[in-house]
């Protein structure tokens, strides 16, 4: 009986491990995030796309004088990633067509700028949920994850996972991934999805959480509309990091 008490408490304690960095996003922290700007796909990112409300982080996208926006923030130079535990309370808003919204962990190490001699840009998708895919089916339930290596365009190699029709549409969940020495491995409320073997070249990465918009993206989205229109596409209540899983 002892020994169950003690397991019982080694748990609680666990479990109530405070994370090593997190935002709750009750004002927008300088210390932790950029916004990006500057031209991406077929939008302009733009300050303007993000704010802080309600005490959620809240990235948008609109058409306004005939030019798609849209808001990115990142924490490159502020805050790295090599392994441990990193979650993300989310509610996505988003219905267009044409866009996609993500959290994801990068290293670009100078792969996206000379893409044809740089190979070791490292790509790790904890989530990128899009409304309809590029046949214009509704997947607004689904979020897909994915792993890319050795740079981009024909240098890249991938391995990806789709949830399926999880109602990831409707209010809010838990997004997770755990990167320990062996393995990284998703989550969704708690509930492993998937899981890949980690990769020997994997090296620190900063996240990004973005909103992109691209017309007509073959295999990935349909035609973004034509009419000018606003919409708060991502809200993100917390970003918590722990060096091991709690």
């Amino acid at each position: 009986m002892k020994i169950i008490y003690i397991l019982l408490f080694l748990a609680t304690q666990l479990a109530a491990t405070p994370p090593f960095w997190e935002d709750n996003f009750d004002s927008f922290d300088d210390s932790k995030w950029a916004v990006e700007t500057g031209n991406r796909h077929d939008a302009y990112s733009t300050g303007d796309a993000v704010r802080i409300e309600g005490g959620q982080l809240i990235l948008n996208a609109s058409k306004k004088n005939n030019t798609y926006w849209a808001g990115i923030v990142k924490t490159k130079g502020k805050f790295e990633i090599e392994s441990g535990y990193v979650e993300l309370k989310v509610k996505f808003g988003g219905t267009i067509n044409g866009h996609w919204c993500a959290a994801w962990l990068y290293n670009d190490d100078l792969a996206s700028i000379h893409p044809h001699i740089y190979k070791s840009a490292f790509e790790v998708d904890i989530f990128e949920r899009r409304a309809y895919d590029f046949n214009g089916k509704n997947i607004q339930g689904y979020i897909t994850s994915a792993l890319h290596w050795s740079g981009y365009y024909e240098n890249r190699k991938s391995l990806g996972a789709d949830s399926g029709d999880r109602k990831l549409g409707d209010g809010w969940h838990i997004y997770g991934l755990e990167i320990n020495d062996s393995k990284l491995i998703w989550y969704i409320d708690g509930e492993k999805y998937w899981e890949v073997e980690r990769f020997s070249e994997m090296k620190k990465m900063y996240l990004i959480l973005s909103v992109e918009l691209k017309d007509v993206f073959q295999d990935w989205t349909g035609p973004l509309p034509k009419d000018d229109f606003e919409q708060d596409i991502i809200f993100v209540d917390h970003v918590k990091y722990w060096k091991r899983k709690p």
